[in-house]
């Protein structure tokens, strides 16, 4: 019930917030958005699911996961691309850099959803009774990570490592976790015994690699972040801490940038875009009822004697670990329709014990 009134406080400060936007257009495109989740989370808490329902829902995005990975992979071995934009091909074809997109708009925007897809892959793993499907599972997980490392995401491959190892670290003994461990430390010392020059290789391409850099934002994009955030700050303070409107951050990137950020104007950054659009008061309670509804899942965790409940808890509580790096990868999340039902969906996990103990006494 938490997770709902701060959705609904959300949607009615975003509203007010039509009284000092600067541009209407932008202000009802994200509005658009924002109130697509609102909706979204009203139905499912009033659908009163259950388990099975969940389980149900689960299965169909496992099914869209499979064709994102079949996509994937006929793009990377065939570099022909059915669902990207004209611009977005003719670019990978300039550099001479090709990477799978899938229905998404680049890169950044799909490894997010292969991010989901790992960690939806181990449930189902885990979870299932036949080794077949553990089999299946296990080969599309694999699938699913080769296709992440070709989209060359920096901050998205820390998340996917985030939520893989969040998954690890609750279903795994810890007998098992020191096997993992033993044996990963014994094939690196045998690849090193092996391949000694391989330690003078690794150093050198560590340190020709300029992994993050925030200067000289004309040709480096992390400089480019950077000035954005900064940017952001700067907005923050002139409308005196309240946030510059719904969508509007990107109108004043664009009209009144203080920092050179080379013409983008995507916040690039999740979280600074909340706090830039919202204001600070927003941006706390928004923290706060990410901090609440990880906490409740673990509780929820904790608290269950249902083992498929309590897997379903550490899927999404997996996938909130990696949102924290995920979420900054991609230009923005607001445009993704299926992010806002994922929210809806977890929310309304959140509650299914509350309401089956309520038609258990009704």
């Amino acid at each position: 019930m938490i997770s709902v009134l701060f959705y609904v406080f959300w949607f009615i400060y975003s509203v007010i917030t039509i009284f000092w936007v600067k541009s209407i257009s932008a202000w009802s495109h994200e509005e658009y958005f924002l109130g697509v989740g609102l909706l979204c989370i009203l139905l499912f808490d009033m659908s009163e699911l259950t388990i099975k329902n969940f389980e149900f829902v689960l299965k169909g995005v496992w099914i869209a996961l499979v064709i994102h990975n079949l996509l994937g992979w006929y793009e990377v071995l065939t570099q022909n691309y059915l669902f990207a934009a004209p611009e977005r091909v003719a670019l990978m074809s300039q550099n001479n850099d090709y990477y799978p997109v899938t229905t998404m708009l680049n890169q950044n925007d799909l490894i997010l959803v292969l991010v989901f897809g790992a960690c939806l892959f181990i449930y189902f793993m885990v979870s299932s009774k036949t080794w077949k499907i553990k089999i299946l599972n296990g080969g599309l997980l694999l699938s699913d990570i080769g296709l992440a490392i070709a989209t060359d995401s920096r901050a998205g491959l820390l998340s996917l490592v985030i939520g893989i190892l969040i998954l690890g670290m609750f279903m795994l003994s810890k007998r098992v976790k020191i096997g993992i461990l033993l044996v990963a430390i014994i094939l690196g010392m045998g690849v090193v015994f092996v391949k000694p020059d391989i330690i003078v290789h690794i150093s050198s391409s560590l340190r020709e690699m300029e992994m993050i850099s925030f200067e000289n934002a004309t040709v480096n994009s992390d400089a480019v972040r950077m000035n954005l955030i900064r940017n952001g700050l700067v907005f923050l303070k002139e409308t005196f801490g309240f946030g510059v409107g719904t969508g509007n951050a990107d109108y004043w990137m664009q009209t009144e940038p203080v920092y050179y950020v080379r013409g983008f104007t995507n916040m690039h950054n999740w979280w600074v875009e909340i706090l830039t659009n919202y204001g600070i008061l927003l941006f706390v309670l928004y923290i706060l009822f990410y901090c609440y509804l990880f906490y409740s899942l673990y509780r929820k965790y904790k608290e269950s004697e249902n083992m498929q409940r309590k897997r379903m808890c550490l899927l999404f509580m997996a996938f909130m670990g990696a949102f924290l790096v995920g979420s900054i990868s991609s230009s923005s999340n607001w445009g993704k329709e299926w992010l806002w039902v994922l929210w809806a969906l977890i929310i309304a996990f959140q509650g299914e014990e509350e309401n089956s103990e309520k038609r258990l006494l009704n």
